[in-house]
């Protein structure tokens, strides 16, 4: 019995060791996370704004631009602006928003991701929300961003991000017999970042 024990403990040990092996090899990350970082692109907006019960107008295209300011190691300050363009039902949809907030990111080889909380203002043209022909009962709204996204190196101090997120917005309309217009909206966007 106990030449069996000793044979299964030599053939276990390797196996056992092997993780501690294993770490060894990796190098351990020194540098900061993120530099600066500057961020343009392409923004799609799942659903228009004026889009209620039984009319849907379909999504918007757009911008999208943002800085990213290192606090800590992994935690950055976000500032964000994008805008928001089309004809849905008729009306003309023109949107800016601006947001500000945190984020946080992590490398995972040459790859990075992050994810982010935004807060700030929505402005809405005046002609976005004629449904009853009043128009918006106010121009702006509060709006909040969360979402997350990769950045794939493309060039030394480049990279190609992939974005997506959760807008929160409440633009409603100035008559009182227009209800259900949306609030939540998907967000897609795509382009290049410059680190620095």
């Amino acid at each position: 019995m106990q030449p069996r024990c000793l044979v299964f403990a030599v053939l276990l040990l390797p196996v056992l060791a092997m993780p501690r092996m294993l770490a060894g090899q990796i190098k351990p990350v020194t540098e900061p996370v993120r530099g600066n970082e500057l961020y343009f692109g392409y923004s799609y907006l799942s659903n228009s704004f004026n889009s209620y019960a039984n009319f849907s107008g379909g999504g918007l295209n757009g911008w999208d631009a943002a800085g990213t300011f290192p606090v800590t190691h992994s935690v950055a300050v976000k500032a964000e602006a994008f805008g928001f363009y089309g004809n849905s039902l008729g009306d003309s949809q023109l949107a800016h928003f601006f947001l500000v907030g945190g984020q946080y990111g992590r490398h995972f080889g040459k790859e990075s991701a992050f994810v982010h909380g935004m807060v700030g203002l929505g402005h809405i043209n005046d002609q976005a929300l004629t449904l009853g022909g009043e128009g918006p009962s106010s121009n702006f709204s509060f709006a909040a961003d969360a979402g997350a996204g990769l950045d794939t190196p493309i060039a030394r101090s480049l990279a190609w991000r992939v974005e997506g997120s959760m807008l929160y917005s409440d633009f409603t309309a100035a008559s009182n017999q227009i209800h259900g217009l949306p609030t939540y909206f998907a967000r897609f966007s795509t382009g290049v970042a410059w680190r620095f």
